[in-house]
């Protein structure tokens, strides 16, 4: 048996926080909603939201979560490097 190729579209998606905008990817299929950018990725059920929107709010998410990663390295700096 042999597997065939799976071809799933995606859209692109940005978000616009602290002056910067960011912007990755989102695939809807078979009832979940994937979303990809260079910090990570995210998957949840699809539900009742429409995909742009739950697209965004998990874009953010997840630019909020890398945000707050690089605030947390930059004050573990020692004193003198800051």
């Amino acid at each position: 048996m042999a597997l065939g190729e799976l071809t799933v579209e995606t859209t692109t998606i940005s978000v616009r926080t602290g002056g910067v905008t960011h912007a990755g990817v989102y695939a809807a299929r078979d009832g979940l909603i994937t979303v990809m950018t260079v910090y990570g990725s995210k998957t949840t059920e699809l539900g009742q939201s429409p995909p742009e929107t739950l697209a965004w709010l998990m874009m953010l998410e997840i630019v909020r979560e890398e945000t707050a990663r690089r605030d947390d390295r930059v004050w573990a700096w020692p004193a003198a490097f800051r």
